[in-house]
């Protein structure tokens, strides 16, 4: 009986602490990377109105800089900038691998956004 009851235990507090740590290692990469998107928004929303004018390349610079100051394992290839009517869009596919302990696992984040200039 008391045997029972130490193994239910037991295996509640092992469950507890695998969300815990779950949660300490997923939460973040997740704030992290809709931090980046917020970034997204903002370089977009602000590029045709910034002065001095800012080119798409120095854009896609200071992008994969915030991404680097975040913790993201962004490529700058894998930040695209391209023009759209009145403004630009951005696009950024990547995957952050995050470790468990006993298992790994992939968070695939693909953020995009396009941007026109109001008349």
């Amino acid at each position: 009986m008391y045997g029972r009851i130490r193994l239910k235990v037991f295996l509640g507090l092992l469950v507890v602490v695998a969300l815990f740590v779950a949660g300490v290692r997923i939460i973040p990469v997740y704030f992290h990377a809709y931090e980046f998107q917020d970034a997204i928004r903002a370089e977009a929303r602000m590029f045709p109105s910034a002065w001095p004018a800012k080119t798409m390349k120095q854009v896609q610079v200071r992008l994969y800089k915030k991404a680097g100051s975040l913790g993201l394992p962004i490529r700058q290839d894998q930040i695209q900038v391209f023009s759209a009517p009145g403004g630009i869009g951005i696009t950024s596919r990547f995957t952050v691998r995050v470790d468990l302990i006993v298992l790994e696992r992939n968070l695939d984040f693909n953020f995009s956004t396009t941007t026109q200039e109001t008349r």
